[in-house]
């Protein structure tokens, strides 16, 4: 599966407003099967910015205890603001849609830092 950025902010966003620790199979996002999830949660995990225990088998791959990490946190926070998500989204994809998290996070960080100089409020 290839990268889905839209769905790497939906799942750090879904962990991230539980206040239980989720498995892969409790993150429920419309439009995504679980097996899509679960390979995201993966290459979230491979990116450090979750971590989980795999807890794979005939029923296909599953995750559990799946929890933010630092790099998560700071990414997410970078990401929430849906207005700022959506000019990241629309930036990224006129220069490089596959693009790594650490230069959509770097985009994030440059569109925060252009709305706090001009002194605007975030949505």
């Amino acid at each position: 599966m290839a990268r889905d950025i839209e769905l790497a902010r939906k799942i750090l966003l879904a962990i991230d407003s539980s206040e239980l620790t989720l498995d892969s199979s409790s993150i429920r996002i419309a439009g995504y099967t679980p097996e899509q999830i679960a390979e995201q949660i993966q290459q979230l995990k491979d990116a450090h910015l979750l971590d989980g225990i795999s807890a794979s088998g005939d029923g296909g791959q599953r995750w559990v205890e799946v929890r933010l990490t630092w790099a998560g946190y700071e990414f997410l926070d970078a990401a929430r603001d849906e207005s700022i998500w959506r000019a990241a989204v629309g930036a990224m994809h006129d220069q490089d849609a596959d693009a790594s998290f650490e230069a959509w996070q770097a985009m994030l960080i440059k569109l925060l830092f252009e709305v706090y100089r001009a002194g605007k409020q975030l949505s």
